[in-house]
């Protein structure tokens, strides 16, 4: 993944190749194509990306989002990951070898997809 600049045409930070997120415009794009993407679903993915290799804590991640406005709960939270989720695609949104990660108990994480 890589973070990408529309207006400076460059790659701010390399991640992984096939997902790219662009701050400015609050977009993502999967292998190359753009992605819809709401500004929540939005939130959640930069948080994870920002916390890349670190499980990150439900409460933690509520926290955040609450931080920045929201007022969803837990559920809420579980249905738009999942949407997330369906958005990276079957190879990057795929639960077992995607690139999020949960673990009932510990939280969510952000990794490499397995190759």
């Amino acid at each position: 993944m890589y973070l990408w600049n529309e207006e400076k045409h460059a790659i701010t930070r390399p991640l992984k190749d096939e997902l790219a997120v662009n701050d400015t415009t609050r977009m993502i794009k999967v292998e190359g194509a753009l992605v819809d993407i709401t500004p929540f679903e939005y939130s959640i993915l930069r948080h994870l990306v920002d916390n890349q290799g670190v499980r990150v804590s439900t409460p933690n991640l509520m926290k955040n989002l609450r931080d920045q406005g929201s007022t969803t709960d837990v559920r809420g939270l579980m249905v738009n990951l999942s949407s997330v989720r369906k958005k990276l695609g079957p190879k990057l949104g795929d639960r077992k070898t995607g690139v999020i990660n949960h673990r009932r108990g510990l939280g969510f994480a952000f990794k490499e997809p397995l190759q």
